[in-house]
């Protein structure tokens, strides 16, 4: 298991005064990061071999709210690899509370090509693995509603939004999500599962719809392809 500590910082803090969630999935993607950089297989290693990971989905389990200055212990450990595809655990603590826990489902990608490619020794051997989690997992795609489709007006993805790899960044999609978030409704798990990578200057269109017990919002590229969906339950 790999884990780092920090706190809760103000600049962390929802409207509520507790750990928003873009903070939560900032510190997951964050930890994974730390995790590769400290084992020497991170950014500089995947540039020199023209890799790179990309995220596939997350699926978060918010159990406990925490507040400014509480103590964090955020953790993580890879369960299982198969073919093109890492897949990943994650806990944010504070103490002996739990405050979330996370699945992640990553593929590797030859950057010149753009598309995923096998996993080598030399990757997974850098990783210990430990046991997957319990919870349940959301085994379908999330597919667009036909019919009672909320379409709302197109944004323009703006350049504070890109990451390294110059896509919009994972957890951009979920700040933009939580707009049209209806205001009474308790969020417990968040589902993101990313489909089409948008880049600095491009158009989407956000729509929203009811699948079972999940309150999706979709973005959808000019071309009619998404990007992107986040499920809220």
């Amino acid at each position: 298991m790999y884990q780092y500590e920090s706190r809760v910082s103000y600049s962390q803090l929802n409207e509520e005064e507790k750990l928003s969630l873009p903070a939560i999935l900032n510190y997951l993607q964050d930890c994974s990061t730390f995790e590769s950089e400290d084992l020497e297989v991170g950014m500089e290693f995947l540039n020199q071999e023209n890799r790179a990971w990309l995220l596939a989905e997350w699926q978060i389990f918010l159990e406990e709210d925490a507040k400014i200055g509480d103590p964090l212990t955020i953790a993580t450990w890879p369960y299982r690899f198969d073919s093109s595809l890492g897949y990943r655990n994650l806990e944010i603590k504070s103490k002996d509370r739990i405050i979330a826990r996370a699945r992640s489902k990553w593929f590797l990608i030859d950057t010149e090509k753009e598309r995923p490619v096998r996993l080598t020794e030399e990757i997974t051997g850098a990783y210990e693995l430990g046991p997957a989690f319990s919870y349940p997992e959301v085994n379908y795609k999330i597919r667009m509603a036909k019919e009672e489709v909320k379409e709302y007006p197109r944004i323009m993805i703006p350049a504070f939004a890109m990451d390294t790899n110059h896509h919009m960044n994972n957890q951009k999609y979920l700040e933009f999500a939580m707009e049209y978030l209806p205001e009474d409704r308790e969020i417990k798990k968040i589902v993101i599962q990313y489909k089409v990578q948008c880049k600095k200057g491009e158009w989407i269109k956000p729509v929203s719809f009811v699948r079972e017990d999940f309150f999706v919002v979709g973005f959808v590229k000019e071309d009619g392809k998404v990007a992107a969906f986040v499920a809220f339950r």
